[in-house]
């Protein structure tokens, strides 16, 4: 999945996430369907590549990736992030935030989970069309006020909200011009 030039549009509907869309030469998710079953066959790690504003790039490996089928939401199920990084570039880049987590998409969002967060807190949740994009925001995980790694929204900086793609941890705010999810088979 890669979201760099901004010419695709991730404002989809759950088919849309479901089924894949965009061109594998450029901005592309390539469907929630296939990524069940491409990670349901075999064990699979996962990469996150991204570069910020100031041109640097950051990148996340985790030792695990996979997600469930719809009928379970297509729950996601991420492994820790590896001790293996050897760049001072490695961050969490605040994915785990969302193991266990069910897809949603403007037209489809999961029934709310009993948790310690409330999601209604969140201002982002409540205005999905804002965020331009699905992901694995069943709950967002609030620190402070609401921080979530949403890495297929808006990325035309000169356009939608605020400079870029909006990527905050619990340690710092990015706001990200190209992103890209590598799945690989261990």
């Amino acid at each position: 999945m890669r979201r760099t030039k901004g010419k695709t549009d991730f404002y989809r509907s759950w088919e849309a996430y479901k089924q894949g869309f965009g061109c594998d030469s450029d901005d592309f998710w390539l469907g929630n369907d296939a990524i069940y079953n491409l990670t349901n066959t075999y064990d699979h790690e996962l990469r996150i590549d991204a570069q910020n504003e100031d041109g640097e790039h950051l990148f996340a490996h985790y030792t695990s990736f996979s997600i469930m089928d719809e009928k379970h939401g297509y729950r996601l199920r991420v492994g820790p992030l590896s001790a293996r990084t050897t760049d001072g570039n490695s961050t969490d880049l605040g994915f785990t935030e969302y193991n266990g987590e069910r897809f949603s998409t403007h037209d489809h969002r999961p029934p709310r989970r009993l948790h310690p967060y409330d999601y209604d807190r969140c201002k982002h949740y409540k205005d999905l069309k804002k965020l331009q994009g699905g992901w694995w925001f069943e709950r967002i995980t609030l620190i402070k006020d609401c921080h979530f790694a949403l890495l297929f929204s808006i990325s035309n900086l000169n356009a939608g909200w605020d400079r870029g793609v909006k990527l905050e941890t619990r340690r710092q705010e990015y706001f990200l011009t190209s992103t890209e999810m590598k799945i690989r088979r261990i």
